[in-house]
């Protein structure tokens, strides 16, 4: 376990080195592949459906945690907009998603589960409804701890694609170089 801990961060260490700023978009996947050749800049898309527009930063500083994830996200800023971590409240935003991004590593979202009070909250400090749009994983966490040891949250984040584009929870120390972000600028 330990070993393929330090491998992905070996990986994650590299891809900073090699890739200090790369969107992740459909455009990108013929010019870039994950082997360290130079990335092609592409801009965020644009989603009409949410009037934002997403883009996937690789740029986490080391412990690249959730918070780090949403503090990054809000320093970025498009078409005058700042940026947050990306808001998913429907079918149509998370297939817009899938269809336009194709993540090779676990990507951090704006959505958490606040242990206590058994709540899904967006960034935005929205709740998400029970009765919502969800798409878990088979094991909608990924740590050993759960809510059980006294967390106040756990983070959710995107699994990587070839594990099926899910939602997943971790533990506050999860490590994942990747989140999405979202320019909500309400045009286009």
């Amino acid at each position: 376990m330990q070993t393929a801990r330090f491998k992905r961060f070996l990986t994650a260490i590299s891809l900073l080195i090699a890739i200090p700023t790369v969107s992740w978009a459909q455009d990108e996947r013929s010019a870039h592949s994950r082997t360290g050749s130079s990335a092609v800049a592409v801009k965020p898309i644009y989603n009409p459906h949410t009037k934002s527009y997403f883009e996937l930063r690789v740029d986490l500083p080391w412990p690249p945690r959730w918070s780090t994830a949403r503090k990054f996200a809000r320093t970025r800023i498009f078409k005058g907009v700042r940026g947050r971590l990306a808001v998913i409240k429907d079918v149509e935003t998370h297939s817009f998603l899938k269809a336009n991004f194709e993540p090779k590593e676990e990507v951090w979202i704006g959505l958490r589960f606040f242990c206590g009070v058994r709540k899904l909250v967006w960034v935005t400090g929205e709740e998400h409804p029970r009765t919502a749009f969800k798409v878990w994983a088979r094991r909608w966490w990924r740590s050993n701890y759960k809510c059980s040891t006294g967390f106040q949250f756990m983070p959710i984040y995107y699994q990587k694609a070839s594990k099926g584009f899910k939602w997943q929870a971790s533990g506050p120390a999860k490590y994942f170089v990747s989140y999405l972000v979202e320019y909500p600028t309400g045009k286009e």
